[in-house]
């Protein structure tokens, strides 16, 4: 498994500010935790496959961070 930290640049409440995510060898999406702004966190595994991602997760991260918006690092899995 692998570990992702995105942090979400934005001004809304209706999305989070913080997401991990946990990515396994195919690179698919298994498990993420969504942070918002007001505190709350959302969950979902793979027993909620529609709020997973249906893509593989990116190996590359420059052009993605190079914006202002998305800042995404690996991270290990205690972090997560």
């Amino acid at each position: 498994m692998l570990y992702y930290k995105t942090i979400w640049n934005h001004t809304n409440d209706y999305d989070p500010i913080v997401m991990y995510s946990s990515i396994d060898e195919e690179r698919y999406e298994m498990k993420r935790l969504d942070i918002f702004r007001d505190g709350h966190v959302a969950y979902f595994d793979t027993r909620t496959p529609m709020e997973l991602s249906e893509d593989p997760y990116p190996s590359d991260f420059d052009e993605i961070n190079a914006t202002d918006e998305f800042d995404v690092s690996e991270i290990s899995s205690i972090d997560f």
